[in-house]
């Protein structure tokens, strides 16, 4: 069975921890890259792109997720990309899909959704 490369963009440790669990229990996820705000990402893909689904948050220092989707679309065309935020207004969602991104969800999901949502975005 594939195993899908996951980049996970958040500035909360723990979340991003979490994240890597849940995904990675799936036996579908395999989280390669962690990074804690947007241009640590952008430079650990400089260093080794071979991803396909980003997660990120929207609000993290330095470079925010709307300007790191932008980023990585330049750079690396077609990895889906996907916003996992507590932003939930129309604006930010607005903005993000039309910086690039795939898919916008709220970190308010239940687990069985989130994993519902990648699945069908990543086959």
């Amino acid at each position: 069975m594939k195993k899908y490369n996951v980049a996970i963009a958040d500035d909360h440790h723990l979340f991003t921890s979490g994240i890597k669990i849940l995904l990675e229990s799936e036996g579908i996820f395999l989280v390669t890259i962690i990074a804690h705000n947007g241009q640590e990402l952008i430079d650990n893909l400089s260093i080794s792109y071979d991803i396909d689904l980003i997660l990120l948050d929207i609000s993290m220092p330095i470079l925010n997720g709307i300007e790191t989707t932008k980023l990585i679309r330049e750079k690396w065309g077609n990895v889906l990309i996907v916003a996992l935020t507590m932003h939930d207004d129309s604006r930010t969602i607005k903005q993000f899909l039309d910086s690039g991104g795939n898919l916008f969800l709220c970190k308010a999901i239940p687990t069985d959704e989130l994993i519902s949502n990648l699945l069908k975005i990543i086959k």
